[in-house]
């Protein structure tokens, strides 16, 4: 843009467009945008042979397979203590067969179950 070329007319709109802009700039709030921390997450683990247990249900879980009620129950009672690392592994915390089906729906993992 060459201000030499322009009147007096349109050099002084130019400026007071100008200047309104940067007064409505220096109004705004300076917006810096700060990642989050990650959120630590504290949880007891079941013993190894609850573990395994677990892992082979999610197993079963993801390739579809039946889950009968003891198999449900017995993850429901683990998960009335280690309730956090169950959910963390992707399986319900509770024996209803609602749930069940509904996370059979949601596992599409076919492959063995690893802990998270």
């Amino acid at each position: 843009m060459n201000l030499s070329t322009m009147n007096d007319a349109e050099l002084i709109e130019l400026i007071q467009k100008a200047s309104a802009e940067l007064a409505d700039r220096a109004a705004r709030p300076e917006v810096k945008r700060v990642a989050a921390p990650k959120q630590m997450i504290i949880m007891r683990e079941p013993p190894e042979h609850q573990k395994e247990f677990c892992l082979r249900i999610k197993t079963m879980l993801s390739t579809g397979a039946y889950i009968n009620a003891s198999e449900r129950q017995k993850v429901a009672e683990i998960a009335e203590t280690y309730g956090e690392w169950v959910k963390r592994q992707g399986l319900p915390t509770e024996k209803g067969t609602k749930v069940w089906k509904e996370a059979t729906q949601y596992a599409t993992i076919y492959k063995a179950a690893l802990e998270r």
